[in-house]
């Protein structure tokens, strides 16, 4: 397994943990090709400070018990926004909807190939 393929596997983990936490708004981004501190970002939605703390705990929870991988966190989810490093190379942004409005993620890595969710299982980019 090539280190980008391993990547993929971590973002896909904290993809499912999320969803299983009923995230909103999952999103990658493979950010390898633009950006020297990670081969992927995952983008996740929670509604309350209590809902990010547990998509954050399902997170390192999941990764955890199947890969071995423990995460770095900053922030807490009094801040609108948790940051989680997942292995070193995919970075994970748990924020409220106001806080991912405000500073528009998505918009800042526009250059980006962006894929949703739905299309993480070999599905053509959006």
């Amino acid at each position: 397994m090539t280190k980008l393929a391993k990547q993929k596997e971590i973002a896909d983990i904290c993809v499912a943990a999320a969803e299983g936490k009923s995230a909103e708004d999952i999103m990658i981004m493979q950010v390898s090709e633009v950006s020297s501190i990670a081969d992927y970002f995952v983008l996740a939605t929670a509604n309350s400070a209590p809902h990010i703390s547990a998509v954050v705990n399902a997170v390192e929870k999941t990764l955890f018990d199947k890969l071995k991988v423990k995460c770095k966190q900053e922030g807490t989810s009094e801040s609108e926004w948790v940051l989680l490093d997942c292995g070193g190379a995919v970075l994970v942004h748990v924020m409220t909807p106001e806080f991912r409005a405000r500073f528009q993620f998505e918009s800042l890595w526009g250059d980006v190939a962006k894929k949703k969710k739905k299309a993480l299982k070999g599905e053509k980019k959006e």
